[in-house]
C-alpha cells in the first residue's frame, strides 16, 4: 500500500496523518524518517496492525485513543512538499 501525508512524531514512534485524518503508525525501516518530520511524505509498504501498549516509552502522547491503529512497514520514502496540508493539523 501507499499513503501520502504528514509526518509527526519522534524516533521509534512517528505517525503518517493522511488529507482525510487517518492516521497510521510507521514501523520498519524508518531511520530515514528523522528528516522529514512537519514535512509531507509519501510512503510504500505494508499494511499491519499496530498495537499501543508496548511497554509504556514514550507513549502516543495522547493521539490514539483506541488499542490498535492501522500500521504501515515502511519500504520506501518519498519526500513531497517541506510543508503539511493535512486535515486538522495546525502546528
Amino acid at each position: 500500500m501507499t499513503v501520502q501525508g504528514c509526518l509527526s512524531g519522534s524516533e521509534g514512534n512517528y505517525t503518517l496523518t493522511d488529507k482525510s485524518g487517518n492516521t497510521y503508525q510507521l514501523t520498519g525501516d524508518t531511520a530515514k524518517l528523522s528528516e522529514h518530520v512537519g514535512h509531507e511524505i509519501k510512503v510504500s509498504g505494508t499494511a499491519t496492525t499496530a498495537t499501543t501498549s508496548s511497554g509504556g516509552s514514550s507513549g502516543a502522547m495522547g493521539q490514539s485513543s483506541g488499542s490498535s491503529q492501522k500500521a504501515i512497514e515502511v519500504s520506501s520514502v518519498k519526500h513531497m512538499t517541506k510543508t503539511c496540508q493535512s486535515a486538522g493539523t495546525s502546528h
